[in-house]
């Protein structure tokens, strides 16, 4: 009896079965390592627009204490960091006597390649509650202004 011919393709079907496992294991790793290279870019890129964010609020500081800015229902001029950018002013509050009692100013510059925008609101005397709020959205986007991958931090500031 030749039992040398019942064993053909053993060495064929265990190839096989080799090669699809050792497939297996190579798509899992591929996976693994793709998923920690997202991860590693989503927290690079929070990372940044959260250090833009700050740069919008340190920005928005010097102004408002520094210049005492923040305070009119005119535009003004803001230079931070080498740039300049223009206020835009919304909801200005005026009293029965013609007293400016609170202005919205809003401003937006590009840092290294990524967006924020600032928003100062500002109460002034006699305001029952003379603060101001600063509120700064920093998020990535690429020179060209195209947000090839978004995130978005928010600053909120409260004095």
């Amino acid at each position: 009896m030749d039992t040398f011919g019942h064993n053909r393709g053993f060495a064929l079907v265990f190839a096989v079965l080799f090669v699809t496992a050792a497939f297996s294991v190579s798509l899992g790793i591929f996976a693994v390592a793709y998923g920690e290279i997202n991860i590693g870019r989503e927290t690079s890129q929070a990372s940044q627009a959260f250090n833009v964010a700050d740069s919008g609020a340190e920005c928005a500081l010097l102004w408002r204490f520094r210049k005492d800015s923040f305070a009119s229902a005119v535009p003004e001029a803001i230079d931070c960091a080498g740039q300049q950018a223009n206020t835009t002013i919304s909801s200005p509050v005026v009293d029965g006597l013609g007293n400016l009692i609170s202005v919205t100013s809003t401003f937006d510059m590009n840092y290294d390649g990524h967006h924020y925008r600032v928003q100062v609101m500002r109460n002034m005397f006699p305001h029952p509650d003379p603060r101001t709020v600063i509120t700064v959205f920093g998020e990535n986007t690429d020179v060209a202004g195209v947000k090839s991958f978004q995130e978005m931090r928010v600053w909120d500031i409260d004095f």
